[in-house]
């Protein structure tokens, strides 16, 4: 194990050492959740699986082989969810705002400019705005919570394997399916966003 370590630290600094840059870009992603780890049940068959977009810039050292990455990400998420067993009546409506921090790693397989590469990204999720609506049955007001202050809500880890093409020049447009899992969690208005997410990113990126 530690022969690895030291191996791929010696790779590591050689691929630092070749030729590199520094990369700044956009990312415009699409999300829809796939798979909850809660009661999938409780679902609304509509808003279970809604179609979210999502907003990221990102700046990038790279060497031949190997580039890392951090930035900021902005979206939004809006689903419902069934308060009695078994109907659709007076669903209890989320909705919410977020912002990201991201920490990414990418895998060239190639040296060439047009190339697949692996990701691994990692995002820091923090929850700026949180609504919770419980919609009210015959004889009970509607009642809506919110949340009074910003705070961390999850750790998502995406993986995918996507394709870089060189578009002219410095520019590269960038694009990645992916598959995303929460690697931990923190409930906001007492819900926790178990969710697991299928997505794509279609991106454009100068070097410099």
């Amino acid at each position: 194990m530690r022969k690895f370590i030291f191996l791929f630290g010696i790779l590591i600094i050689q691929e630092c050492n070749a030729q590199n840059g520094i990369s700044a870009g956009i990312n415009f992603h699409v999300e829809r959740i796939s798979w909850s780890s809660g009661a999938g049940y409780s679902y609304n068959d509509g808003s279970y699986n809604p179609l979210n977009t999502k907003v990221s810039f990102e700046g990038i050292y790279n060497t031949e082989l190997v580039a890392f990455g951090t930035g900021i990400s902005f979206f939004n998420e809006e689903y419902s969810k069934r308060q009695f067993y078994n109907t659709d009546l007076y669903p209890i409506v989320y909705k919410s705002k977020y912002i990201g921090i991201l920490l990414n790693v990418h895998l060239n397989f190639s040296r060439k400019k047009n190339s697949f590469f692996f990701a691994f990204n990692n995002e820091f999720v923090i929850s700026t705005f949180a609504q919770r609506i419980f919609n009210g049955s015959p004889g009970i007001e509607t009642k809506i919570l919110e949340l009074e202050s910003a705070t961390y809500n999850r750790w998502v880890a995406s993986f995918g394997i996507g394709y870089k093409l060189n578009v002219g020049g410095k520019v590269y447009l960038k694009a990645l399916p992916y598959y995303s899992v929460n690697g931990s969690k923190e409930a906001i208005l007492s819900e926790e966003p178990g969710f697991y997410k299928l997505g794509g990113s279609l991106g454009l990126f100068r070097v410099f």
